[in-house]
């Protein structure tokens, strides 16, 4: 039975969210379909009669056929989209697909969502990959995980976006790394346990630190600077949303 676009609703990729370097995914498409008319149990084995056009956002990391076989071509994430019909009655849908090396396990993933749901990435995952040059912390990546208790930012970690930690009312302590350049916008507003934050970054800047970054960190928190960098950083966090009632200490 041929069900036609018009009567699609939704639809959904199906096929692996995470592929090894070299390896492929047979991907299709799954979908809500509205038919009147017709009994309860009557509509099985159907498909849309237009057919289904793929697309890979890099296709240097992972590139899909006509067919709906994905095939990985290098380390990377790439977006695969998957439209139905034309025109003004198009449906399109997309699915992130991370090309990772053979034998990396990353835990928590729950396809279509692989970022999103990934609650760690395992050791090595990144090992001998020259394509990465900067590695971002996205926004509210966090945001509101109101048990998380410890945080451990890995040290190539070059950017934190805005929000990333906020409301996470049980952290206690967060470190950022020696590399890091860039701060987004309030990350730590109502971080209210928040004892420590340790900077190990000699980087920051008036440009790379956004202009409410320590906005609404609380009175009860003690940061820790470079020793060299304390008046300097003092008065760059202070314009920065620091309140003065936080307390700055220098470290070695």
């Amino acid at each position: 039975m041929e069900i036609p676009v018009s009567s699609v609703s939704s639809i959904q990729i199906s096929g692996d969210a995470m592929l090894s370097e070299g390896g492929s995914s047979a991907f299709g498409l799954y979908g809500v379909v509205s038919v009147s008319g017709v009994a309860k149990g009557t509509i099985s084995d159907c498909r849309i009669y237009d057919g289904i056009t793929w697309s890979s956002s890099v296709a240097s990391v992972a590139d899909i056929g006509v067919d709906g076989i994905c095939k990985a071509e290098g380390l990377g994430s790439t977006v695969i989209t998957a439209t139905i019909g034309t025109g003004d009655d198009a449906i399109s849908t997309q699915r992130e697909v991370m090309v990772v090396h053979e034998g990396t396990t990353i835990t928590g993933v729950k396809t279509p969502d692989i970022v999103t749901e990934a609650t760690s990435i395992g050791d090595g995952t990144y090992k001998n990959d020259n394509t990465i040059t900067n590695f971002v912390i996205g926004e509210n990546i966090e945001t509101g995980c109101k048990n998380l208790k410890k945080v451990k930012i890995g040290s190539n970690v070059t950017e934190i976006k805005q929000k990333a930690f906020a409301n996470c009312t049980s952290i206690t302590s967060i470190t950022i790394p020696a590399k890091t350049v860039k701060l987004g916008n309030n990350l730590f507003t109502g971080c209210k346990n928040l004892k420590t934050i340790t900077i190990k970054t000699k980087k920051l800047t008036a440009k790379s630190v956004s202009k409410n970054a320590f906005k609404g960190v609380s009175s009860k928190t003690v940061i820790k600077v470079p020793k060299k960098l304390k008046k300097t950083y003092t008065k760059l966090f202070r314009k920065k949303g620091l309140s003065k009632k936080v307390k700055i200490k220098a470290i070695r």
